[in-house]
């Protein structure tokens, strides 16, 4: 792999060929859990780098090794540069990154030990704007699924350390405020897993608003992490413009 990985990363830029098709992403919209990948041949060289050093040496090198796994000579890479990527740390390590000639951003997630995610962020016409997360509302009650109740699914039978899930959730966009639509999407997502599962059971956990800790990336993105419902962790992801939020789940033991 890191042979694939260095021919990819021997530019700073990797610029689209715009005869081809659609993105080699495509896949993770509606198949998110497709964007897990394991990094063990760089997670070394992570543990001595600066934050700033993750631009290169983890997003980037992940996306295109990842684009690499999935594309065909009829998909396009993402149109992004090493220096378009915007990493920032709360529970992990998350990087993002916006395609200049196109809607699609890109979140690459570090996980627990030596994988990561790359999460698509896609646009959608004509919906209702994401609610802000308002700075009176830090000690309401934050109701979440405890994952304790659903480790197994929630790391798709645990198939790998992580995994990534796309909740839509239009019906929540008209409340007032932001971190209670992230809630929704989470319990949303594990009653849809406890109906499919017999090892998952929806148990509600009692937060605050205050427990979620979120990061802007600009672009209309933001990134928000939960890490106290139990077991492990979440990575949450919004951009104005969509009414789908994306959600990562990573093991913590």
């Amino acid at each position: 792999m890191m042979t694939t990985i260095a021919t990819f990363v021997l530019g700073l830029f990797v610029l689209a060929n715009t005869a081809q098709g659609a993105s080699c992403l495509e896949s993770l919209k509606t198949n998110p859990s497709a964007g897990y990948i394991n990094v063990d041949e760089i997670y070394y060289e992570l543990q001595e780098a600066g934050l700033s050093q993750w631009q290169e040496t983890f997003a980037f090198q992940t996306l295109r090794a990842l684009e690499s796994r999935l594309g065909s000579e009829s998909c396009e890479p993402l149109n992004v540069s090493i220096d378009h990527f915007v990493c920032k740390k709360a529970e992990t390590v998350v990087c993002v990154a916006n395609d200049r000639e196109g809607d699609l951003s890109v979140a690459v997630v570090k996980d627990y030990v030596d994988s990561a995610n790359v999460v698509v962020l896609d646009r959608t016409k004509h919906v209702r704007s994401f609610p802000e997360f308002l700075p009176q509302n830090a000690e309401q009650e934050l109701w979440v699924p405890s994952t304790s109740a659903c480790y197994g699914a929630l790391l798709n039978d645990y198939s790998g350390d992580s995994a990534a899930f796309s909740v839509n959730v239009r019906d929540y966009l008209w409340w007032s405020e932001g971190r209670f639509v992230f809630a929704a999407g989470l319990r949303k997502l594990v009653r849809g897993l406890a109906l499919q599962s017999e090892d998952c059971v929806y148990k509600k956990l009692t937060l605050t608003a205050s427990d979620l800790n979120c990061r802007e990336f600009g672009a209309g993105i933001t990134a928000c992490a939960l890490n106290n419902t139990g077991a492990g962790f979440f990575e949450m992801f919004k951009r104005d413009g969509s009414d789908t939020i994306t959600i990562v789940f990573n093991r913590w033991d």
